[in-house]
């Protein structure tokens, strides 16, 4: 059994579904700030985005880190196990306040090892717009195409 999926993709459902479970509105590959989320989760006017990742997490943690504009929580989701050896370090995940999800694959479970923490980059108008544009989306039936905001 690999514990590690072939395709990045194979970790969206799972990240989905467990804000999805939260009572959170999501929505898949989302463009917003001249950038490509993988999960955009958005609950109470709170955003959270999400960038996933095989293994490459130090470029998900750049990717994570510029999602704090417009978002009040930003994690990287990594198969679990690439996640549980960065506990050993966790600094460079708490410096930038990004938060750590392990995807358990095949399984689909997702556990939160780093929560996000504070978020000093938000620019609240610019999570307001997203926030909007997903409830937008929400109300209607979602598109093929990712949405651009």
């Amino acid at each position: 059994m690999d514990l590690i999926p072939p395709l990045e993709s194979h970790l969206l459902d799972p990240v989905a579904r467990h804000f999805a479970d939260q009572g959170y509105a999501v929505a898949a590959e989302m463009y917003y700030n001249h950038r490509l989320a993988d999960v955009v989760a958005v609950k109470d006017g709170r955003v959270i985005a999400v960038e996933l990742k095989l293994r490459a997490w130090k470029g998900a943690l750049k990717q994570a880190t510029a999602y704090q504009v417009t978002a009040h929580e930003s994690y990287v989701a990594l198969p679990l196990v690439v996640a549980l050896p960065l506990l050993r370090r966790p600094s460079h995940f708490l410096k930038e306040g990004v938060g750590l999800l392990g995807v358990n694959h095949p399984h689909g479970d997702v556990r939160c090892l780093i929560p996000a923490g504070e978020n000093k980059r938000l620019l609240p108008f610019a999570a307001e717009r997203i926030r909007l544009a997903i409830e937008a989306l929400m109300a209607e039936e979602p598109a093929e195409a990712a949405p651009q905001v």
